[in-house]
């Protein structure tokens, strides 16, 4: 009883979806693993598993399934305008942040990246509240050598075919699971890396094993004793223990070696160069690389690397090692977490973080995709890791000199040629009173240009200052200064006239100064702008033309 639980366990992991067991017409992985070894041209054995004792085969591996689950995942929608984020998705939640209780969501992309190039598919279980439910609530990955995919193709000719994962158990027993619920990132084919290149990693598996027996056995100390006699068994052991001890290993390598009675040394060991051994492991590098689809100078191998070239290989490297794996997930991520109702929504992996170079041209391109209106300065910033300004960093700026190209090739006629403005200096002569054209029409337009300049400057000033805490006491400050320039500049208008009013010129700055403070803090200031604009004008006017005005607050 004891023996067939032994072999249950021992088999049960492999157990069949029919409750058979591997046969010799269908060996299973086990079983050819066990009984049938894999092994190459070279004389090894190369399985998944013993791949990765091959650095460049496990760097490559390494490296694709660290950077494939590095960059963010975002889960996007479409709208008129384009694509924007959707936060707090469950997808966001499992591929982002926890898969399941036990593991980062970095863990689980790297290792499932890991087992799809390895083994040929990496498998995780979608867990959902109950049976009927859409929504995912966890990942669980399980080994590839547990899991078998299996086709029912004894549906009726024009039925879909029905596509069922079977998870052994350790107990022996087996789990069926849908395709809806399983989690399948694979590469072309489903074939693993591992066994579509048994050849040239068995030639390294190979060149490690020969280097190591080649310096372990002290190198240049592999040949043959020559003795003008003929030794007897006591002398042969003793001579061959002698050998051994002293010269056998790495540590013993180059000791000279003590020849006695005539004997002679005769090398029969082949030197490294003749062998080809450096040249033997530099190809089996570029061929694990070639491969994988990684340069070889992303695994160390910087034989033909230069500076001129170094980051195109990088950036082929992004192009053609990850964004292929990249898109596996998102396409997958989208029919197994997202369901064909997910509204338009859809998986998105961000790889220009992998390739964004140094800091100088990072700098230089998001400079220059805001100057060209294509970036607003909240999302360069937010690309350097940096905060946003606020709702003024949502602008998109572009350069002022650039126009459309049919107006380079055909340009617009030159507008005709405009009268100039009327002279407003104060030193243009003014013909006084009752002489001239309109009478006093030349004056009151002069003033009311006066008055119009102050006017805006006023409008301005307190349009930025309304908002201040201290805005009595600023607008104090601000309007002595400046209805003391309204003096100075209206003192050279009042000249023109023979008699002015100056007294009530004064009168009237010092009415405005005690009055404009107070008025400057209503809410509709910058709306009463034309008429004060007109009041200023017509009451200073008057005054300078000794006439009679009303004079408003």
């Amino acid at each position: 009883m004891a023996l067939k639980q032994w072999l249950k366990r021992l088999v049960g992991r492999y157990w069949g979806a029919d409750g058979g067991i591997s046969d010799l017409r269908h060996p299973t992985a086990w079983l050819k693993d066990t009984f049938i070894p894999t092994r190459t041209t070279a004389g090894v054995s190369v399985t998944p598993q013993t791949s990765l004792t091959v650095g460049a085969y496990y760097r490559c591996l390494q490296l694709v399934s660290a950077d494939v689950a590095q960059p963010e995942v975002a889960v996007m929608r479409k709208t008129p305008a384009g694509r924007e984020r959707v936060g707090g998705h469950v997808a966001d939640r499992l591929l982002n942040r926890n898969p399941n209780p036990e593991m980062t969501a970095f863990e689980f992309r790297e290792m499932l990246t890991h087992w799809a190039m390895g083994w040929g598919s990496g498998v995780a279980w979608i867990e959902r509240p109950d049976p009927m439910s859409t929504t995912p609530t966890a990942l669980w990955p399980i080994h590839p050598s547990r899991v078998r995919r299996m086709v029912n193709e004894s549906e009726p000719l024009g039925s879909p075919l029905r596509v069922e994962y079977i998870w052994h158990q350790e107990d022996g027993g087996y789990v069926s699971l849908q395709s809806d619920d399983v989690l399948d990132i694979h590469g072309m084919g489903r074939y693993s890396v591992a066994q579509l290149a048994q050849r040239a990693l068995g030639l390294s598996i190979a060149a490690e094993e020969f280097g190591g027996a080649f310096f372990g056995n002290g190198a240049w100390a592999s040949g043959a004793l020559s003795h003008p006699d003929a030794l007897g068994e006591a002398a042969h052991d003793n001579l061959r223990k002698q050998i051994t001890e002293k010269h056998a290993g790495s540590a013993n390598a180059w000791r000279p070696l003590i020849l006695q009675e005539g004997m002679t040394w005769d090398t029969l060991t082949i030197p490294p160069q003749d062998a080809q051994f450096l040249e033997i492991r530099q190809f089996t590098i570029e061929e694990v690389a070639r491969w994988n689809g990684v340069p070889p100078s992303k695994i160390g191998h910087l034989l033909r690397a230069t500076f001129s070239n170094i980051e195109h290989q990088a950036i082929e490297y992004v192009t053609d090692a990850v964004v292929p794996w990249t898109c596996r997930w998102e396409h997958e991520s989208d029919r197994k977490l997202l369901g064909p109702r997910s509204g338009g929504l859809s998986v998105h992996i961000d790889t220009d973080e992998l390739i964004r170079g140094d800091s100088v041209q990072r700098a230089e391109r998001t400079r220059t995709l805001i100057s060209a209106g294509v970036m607003t300065p909240n999302e360069g910033r937010q690309s350097l890791g940096l905060n946003t300004l606020g709702p003024d960093g949502d602008k998109l700026f572009m350069q002022g000199a650039m126009a459309p190209l049919e107006l380079i090739v055909d340009p617009p006629k030159p507008p005709a040629p405009v009268a100039p403005p009327p002279d407003t200096r104060t030193d243009t002569p003014i013909p006084p009173p009752g002489e001239g054209d309109g009478d006093d029409s030349a004056r009151v337009a002069l003033f009311e240009r006066v008055a119009e300049r102050f006017c805006r400057r006023e409008t301005k000033a307190v349009a930025g200052a309304h908002n201040r805490a201290d805005f009595e006491g600023w607008a104090a400050g601000w309007y002595a200064t400046h209805l003391d320039a309204v003096h100075e500049e209206f003192s050279g208008l009042f000249k023109l006239y023979d008699s002015p009013d100056w007294d009530g010129f004064v009168a009237w700055i010092d009415h405005e100064r005690a009055t404009r403070p107070q008025s400057a803090a209503s809410e509709d200031f910058a709306a009463g702008e034309p008429n004060r604009i007109k009041t200023m004008a017509g009451a200073l006017h008057g005054l300078a033309a000794r006439r009679m005005c009303h004079v408003e607050a």
